[in-house]
């Protein structure tokens, strides 16, 4: 009796093993965004309210990131702290190439995550302008800063511009940044510069 119970736990545990898979696409991007999360809310004073993305055909095609923060910013001080939560999260997958082997092109490009930054003060309510209500990539690839007109209760783009015009801004800004980010996201710029950039 003891020896047919043996068999049947034995046959049970080669059952299970065959059925367990290894985690999922979504298993690891979510794993992932969970990780940054916990490191934005003591790093930056940033909480990651929302993860999702594109997981089709096996693939982590976008990762979708929705971040608060209750910070008053303007637009300059906006686009810093845009460009630093992606740089960040952008270094943070470079660094894990289970995840990489995930991605399309096996790197980590700007088509790879969305995320949305929502500015409140306080109260937790939207700020009035010129503080910044909340930053976005657009789909025609922009950045997008909202303010919101508490006169007609509407979220309003204060100014649009594309990537290669923030980071310019970002460079005369923060320059150690502006290197970070153009390195994180495999930027075609003059690697003599970033190599420069690093050993000084």
């Amino acid at each position: 009796m003891k020896f047919i119970n043996l068999v049947t736990l034995c046959i049970f545990f080669l059952w299970a093993s065959s059925c367990y898979n290894e985690a999922s696409n979504f298993d690891i991007a979510q794993h992932e965004m969970n990780k940054f999360g916990r490191k934005i809310r003591y790093s930056d004073d940033c909480f990651l309210v929302g993860a999702g993305g594109c997981f089709q055909d096996e693939q982590i095609k976008v990762f979708d990131l929705t971040i608060h923060s209750k910070k008053l910013l303007k637009i300059d001080q906006a686009r810093e702290l845009y460009l630093k939560l992606m740089s960040d999260f952008a270094k943070q997958v470079n660094n894990n190439q289970k995840v990489i082997s995930y991605l399309p092109d096996h790197c980590f490009l700007l088509k790879n995550i969305d995320v949305f930054l929502g500015l409140f003060d306080e109260n937790y309510d939207d700020p009035n302008p010129p503080h910044i209500a909340n930053v976005f990539k657009t789909k025609s690839n922009t950045i997008a800063y909202n303010v919101y007109d508490y006169n007609s209760d509407k979220y309003m783009i204060l100014e649009k511009e594309t990537f290669d015009e923030a980071l310019n801004k970002l460079k005369r800004s923060n320059e150690e940044l502006y290197y970070d980010f153009v390195e994180s996201f495999n930027f075609k710029i003059d690697r003599e510069c970033i190599s420069k950039h690093k050993n000084s």
